[in-house]
């Protein structure tokens, strides 16, 4: 057997024992704080447009019928009959929700610092949601965004990014 070969065979199989193991590995939930937290290091330069191309897609909305196994006609319904164009808005509605919060905060986004992310699955109408706290810093004043993000094949997609309500008590 020659060098090439015993090198090919060798590759296969070593290759051949990884990529399953590989497409089976589950996204992991915690990638949701880091890709909120890179998309806010550039907030100052995206426009609500480009903002809401970096959320999930509506077509990625539509694929959670089949994603989750969704079998409730009300529940397909509703993921099903969602617009592009309200898809949108919800998301350009994230953007102008960030603005607003800045606007009394003053934060030059690219200057901010990582905290944390802490995040906790939520069960509703057969979708597993994440709903997490991503914790940063400006000028070493502790600031919090509430994510929503969801698991579409191999991927954590982001669904919302809220400002936190106030705690009342």
């Amino acid at each position: 057997m020659s060098l090439k070969t015993t090198i090919g065979i060798f590759l296969l199989i070593c290759l051949g024992t990884n990529v399953p193991a590989q497409a089976q590995k589950s996204p992991d939930p915690q990638e949701a704080g880091m890709k909120v937290y890179n998309l806010l290091k550039k907030f100052d330069k995206l426009s609500a447009e480009k903002f809401a191309r970096q959320m999930m897609s509506i077509q990625d909305f539509h694929s959670l019928v089949d994603e989750y196994n969704i079998t409730d006609e009300q529940e397909i319904q509703r993921i099903t009959s969602m617009t592009k164009k309200r898809w949108q808005e919800m998301a350009v509605n994230n953007y102008k929700g960030l603005e607003w919060f800045n606007e009394g905060n003053d934060i030059v986004w690219k200057n901010i610092e990582y905290g944390q992310y802490n995040y906790e699955p939520v069960e509703n109408d057969g979708l597993t949601f994440y709903k997490g706290l991503l914790e940063f810093s400006y000028l070493q004043k502790e600031y919090s965004l509430e994510i929503t993000s969801i698991r579409v094949g191999k991927n954590i997609e982001i669904v919302g990014i809220h400002v936190p309500a106030p705690d009342l008590h």
